[in-house]
């Protein structure tokens, strides 16, 4: 299965007049002798993690702490006077809590260049120019979190709807020829992806987002939804799950939304209980997932079967 490129650089520029520089100095001379060191650990994670960017959390403050040997709020203070002399870039920071500066970017434009493919995330872009090879995305996350006030009257408005009711059945409205993924026509499906998981999971962080959109290029986007679909109807609201799913229908060769189904059918009739002679009647009406539900003699053990149900979100 292809998986994301590389977006982080091995190594990155530092100019020689770097220690010279009066934004530097000023940090420095408020902060002390650990900001050098801390500000080449900033930069050092910012390239090898995004390239261009770094999501500022207390998982990042905590590490480079750690890695030049000082206090969190020394870390801190730093970051904070990086800001106020704008070394980093205080907008973007203080709206989505990232650290990055258009001299990160034009060098990361710059260092990328001969890549064929480059991802950057279009609400954090500051450089004025960037290559051919790069894709800015996120147009999609802005609409989701925009869309989310009015997100009853978007439902209203479309025609084709994915829902679940309270019978636990997962309910299309489409036509027929879409009847099994749920897609809109009228819709580009990546987007029909991104709609049905706003409405469905908590979380909408760039990193869950990118990777439905490379798994919806991996699996298409009618197996992603189908597998969403599930782990919905499992109350679970964790894309790892989802992930779990298609790893699980790729190992079994599984393409498409109806070899999904045919293998559940499959492998029910396979795990139907009976003595060797006659049916039991014990799981009557069960499903293999029923908790109810008893294996008895069956190929499988009562292990696998578990753990087969967990992987396929059964």
């Amino acid at each position: 299965m292809a998986r994301p490129v590389k977006q982080g650089l091995d190594y990155f520029n530092t100019p020689v007049n770097f220690l010279k520089d009066r934004k530097v100095r000023k940090i420095k001379r408020a902060c002390g002798a650990n900001t050098i060191e801390v500000l080449i650990c900033l930069f050092s994670n910012i390239y090898e993690d995004r390239g261009y960017y770094i999501e500022w959390d207390e998982d990042v403050l905590f590490d480079v702490a750690d890695d030049v040997d000082t206090q969190n709020g020394t870390v801190t203070e730093i970051v904070n006077r990086a800001m106020n002399v704008e070394l980093f870039d205080k907008k973007l920071f203080e709206k989505y809590k990232i650290i990055t500066s258009k001299d990160i970017q034009e060098f990361y434009i710059f260092a990328t260049s001969k890549r064929k493919y480059v991802e950057m995330d279009k609400r954090f872009l500051l450089a004025e120019k960037i290559n051919s090879n790069i894709n800015l995305i996120n147009d999609n996350i802005n609409s989701m979190n925009e869309g989310r006030s009015t997100q009853s009257k978007v439902k209203e408005s479309k025609v084709n709807k994915t829902k679940v009711n309270d019978s636990n059945a997962v309910v299309t409205n489409t036509s027929s020829n879409n009847r099994d993924s749920g897609l809109n026509e009228n819709k580009s499906p990546h987007q029909q992806l991104f709609d049905f998981y706003a409405e469905n999971f908590p979380s909408t962080s760039t990193f869950v987002i990118q990777n439905i959109e490379y798994d919806a290029n991996d699996y298409g986007d009618e197996l992603v939804l189908y597998a969403m679909q599930k782990a919905v109807l499992k109350n679970v609201s964790n894309y790892k799950y989802v992930q779990g799913i298609l790893n699980g229908w790729e190992r079994d060769g599984v393409k498409s939304v109806e070899q999904a189904k045919a293998q559940e059918t499959n492998f029910k009739a396979k795990t139907a209980v009976n003595d060797g002679s006659e049916k039991r009647e014990c799981n009557k009406g069960l499903s293999p997932d029923d908790p109810n539900y008893r294996p008895g003699r069956s190929e499988y053990t009562n292990a696998e079967l578990k753990a087969r149900h967990e992987r396929l979100g059964w």
